[in-house]
């Protein structure tokens, strides 16, 4: 007899081994599966039923309603122990995930039904971000004011409020005077950069010392007042306008605090574990 016949009947008589204890094993196990004469290999036979052996899915949403909403729909829809399901909350990324099968029974599930949540900035925050904390020409500054003023109110070093109108007009005006003077002043709107050359800005009280915007850092959280505060460099050939976020870190905190506890009471009601961290598995 050739080789090739004889590595065929061994082949066969291994498989009908195996399929034999699979059969016997059939209950244990998540679904059918048949041993074939391919290395031995274990081939599932799921894709030829009429239904998924269990169910696999993911959620992937930037929406906190959505993300609540399919929690309620899912969370202990089958006969799992309370525990089942769990949700982690990463304040810091502003996300949250949920496991709908982390057991089934007593028994540990699979951890393939998901749902995650990803909040994203909205633009007027984005922007807010990008705005504050650099320097920006004449241009990019009355083009901010301008761009973003139902959402901004201005005032003057003296506290005294401004129009956006007025505001823009003055940015878009400024000039540097150069004068040969000692100064050790140095305000809102006059910097004093040597001891051969001083420049100061014109018309200081017509410029916006502090910007208040206005916004909803992200759908589904409660809208924030952040206090810009303006100063002017005098140092080169033309004003450039530095901003900078008042606390902005305390803010921050503030905002992943609101998330969580926001989505910790949402869900409070629903048979899940909650937990703030990440689950890896």
């Amino acid at each position: 007899m050739q080789k090739d016949a004889l590595e065929f009947i061994a082949a066969q008589q291994t498989t009908d081994i195996l399929n034999d204890e699979l059969k016997q094993k059939a209950m244990h196990l998540a679904h059918q599966v048949v041993a074939v004469p391919d290395n031995f290999n274990i081939k599932s036979l799921e894709s030829l039923s009429h239904y998924r052996a269990q169910f696999r899915g993911e959620l992937n949403t930037n929406s906190l309603t959505s993300f609540v909403q399919y929690c309620k729909d899912n969370a202990g829809v089958n006969d799992y122990m309370d525990d089942a399901n769990q949700i982690c909350i990463n304040p810091d990324k502003m996300s949250a995930q949920a496991i709908f099968d982390l057991y089934v029974g007593d028994m540990p599930g699979h951890c393939n039904h998901l749902a995650t949540l990803a909040l994203q900035r909205t633009g007027a925050y984005s922007n807010l971000l990008h705005f504050g904390g650099n320097r920006h020409d004449q241009t990019a500054f009355s083009d901010f004011l301008e761009d973003w003023q139902d959402y901004i109110t201005t005032t003057n070093s003296a506290g005294e409020h401004l129009s956006i109108a007025n505001a823009v007009a003055a940015a878009r005006s400024i000039t540097l005077e150069k004068a040969r003077e000692i100064s050790s002043e140095i305000g809102d709107f006059d910097n004093s950069a040597s001891v051969m050359e001083r420049s100061s800005a014109k018309n200081s009280d017509r410029l916006p010392a502090f910007i208040a915007f206005k916004c909803i850092p992200y759908n589904g959280l409660k809208e924030r007042e952040f206090i810009m505060k303006v100063s002017i460099n005098t140092g080169g050939v033309e004003p450039r306008f530095s901003v900078r976020i008042v606390g902005i870190d305390v803010v921050k905190e503030e905002i992943t605090d609101e998330f969580k506890s926001l989505l910790e009471e949402q869900v409070k009601a629903l048979p899940v574990s909650i937990y703030v961290g990440t689950f890896r598995f």
